[in-house]
């Protein structure tokens, strides 16, 4: 080793020497690598943006496209309701009108029907006979019907409050007669006065319509009276001259 130590020392120096290149080398290399990893992941990154920002425009311009095709859309539909609204509401304004009209007309026409019709009944003779002899048939029964009620209903409630009059002592006899007075009263009072209007107003209304018969009848009779009471007087004056020649 020792005589051999300027090769060894010779050895030593070149090998540093060329362990130190191949140290530069590859640093060299790995900073141009390192160099263009970073130049590529730069170009990337612009391209990935640009990408991205054209992707983004795209994507804003679609739906801004959208949007305004929905307002268009919304903006119609919207428009072609309100006409429709409008259109069904003027259609319900005039059917509405007419039905107020027609209704109108109609009230009117029956009022004034009723009116002529109340005004005929009222001029009416016949109506008038048959209301007053109605009126004057339910008061004359009415009133009838009444008195015969209280004396029944009287009668009849004593005789009923007479059964516990051993135990009232004769007082259930006379409070009886009164209530059986008072529903006498209102029942012959209703029946009366019904009998009396249904009645009456018959008669009135069949005396009034028959009028012209009954006169031509009265008529008649009357004529016949006088026709016997001067074949009477005739006959009568015939005697009495035979009388009187006879005597004479």
């Amino acid at each position: 080793v020792y005589t051999r130590r300027e090769q060894i020392g010779t050895f030593v120096g070149n090998t540093r020497v060329r362990v130190a290149e191949t140290l530069s080398r590859s640093r060299a290399a790995a900073i141009h690598r390192a160099t263009a990893t970073k130049s590529k992941l730069a170009d990337v990154h612009t391209s990935l943006r640009t990408q991205v920002a054209v992707r983004t425009d795209a994507a804003c311009e679609s739906a801004l496209r959208t949007c305004e095709t929905a307002q268009d859309k919304a903006t119609g539909a919207y428009l072609a309701a309100r006409e429709h609204v409008s259109c069904r509401l003027a259609a319900a304004g005039e059917k509405a009108a007419s039905a107020y009209g027609t209704a109108k007309e109609r009230a009117v026409h029956a009022v004034e029907t009723t009116k002529t019709k109340t005004a005929a009944l009222a001029s009416d003779k016949t109506a008038q006979v048959t209301a007053a002899s109605a009126a004057g048939g339910a008061v004359a029964l009415g009133a009838g019907g009444a008195a015969t009620g209280l004396c029944t209903g009287g009668a009849i409630g004593a005789a009923i409050g007479a059964v516990p009059a051993v135990f009232t002592f004769g007082l259930s006899i006379p409070i009886f007669a009164m209530v059986g007075s008072g529903c006498g009263v209102v029942a012959g009072a209703a029946l009366g006065g019904t009998a009396g209007l249904v009645g009456g107003g018959a008669t009135g209304y069949g005396a009034y319509t028959k009028r012209e018969a009954i006169g031509g009848t009265v008529a008649q009779t009357m004529t016949k009276v006088d026709e016997c009471a001067r074949y009477a007087s005739s006959s009568a004056s015939c005697v009495r001259a035979r009388l009187v020649g006879g005597t004479g």
